[in-house]
């Protein structure tokens, strides 16, 4: 950190970032690196986790739960959640008429509605392994990996659901 920071307050910056920049290649590498930390992490964690599950039962995932259970889960957090908020938000918007109006900035109804849509934290597996139970950490992770695969469809839906309903006045 101290090294970027001094690099950046310096008159080398201009080596490393801009357009024309003779290592501009070295700065954008360094970024899609940076970029894929969140996720990787994510993954890891999860996988880590999963290491110490029981090996895996006939007709059932690696952590023993049924793949219907990964269905319901998957199904509440990924699709049912983000369908309360969102009819929570157009109902109050319409039927009471809060978070509408010029004086309300599109941004909160969109946080409130993005909330919703986002996956079990990473702290929830963590509580999950300090208690000292290796099948319920091992579903927890296996549940976590799951989403973290559902995400990027689900999520690219959501928003533009989102967008067009904070930002275009409704749905």
């Amino acid at each position: 950190i101290l090294v970027g920071l001094a690099v950046g307050m310096s008159p080398a910056k201009g080596l490393l970032v801009g357009d024309r920049a003779p290592l501009g290649l070295l700065h954008r590498s360094m970024l899609l690196l940076g970029d894929t930390v969140i996720p990787i992490s994510a993954l890891l964690s999860g996988a880590s986790l999963a290491c110490g599950a029981p090996p895996p039962v006939a007709g059932r995932g690696r952590c023993g739960a049924a793949g219907a259970a990964y269905a319901a889960v998957l199904g509440v957090r990924m699709v049912a959640m983000p369908m309360i908020s969102w009819l929570l938000v157009v109902s109050l918007q319409r039927g009471v008429g809060m978070l509408t109006g010029e004086d309300v900035d599109p941004l909160i109804p969109f946080v409130i509605l993005l909330q919703g849509a986002m996956p079990t934290a990473n702290n929830v597996v963590m509580m999950v392994a300090m208690g000292q139970s290796v099948e319920a950490s091992g579903l927890a992770a296996g549940l976590m990996a799951a989403q973290m695969v559902v995400l990027p469809v689900a999520l690219t839906g959501w928003i533009t659901l989102f967008l067009v309903t904070a930002f275009g006045g409704g749905a």
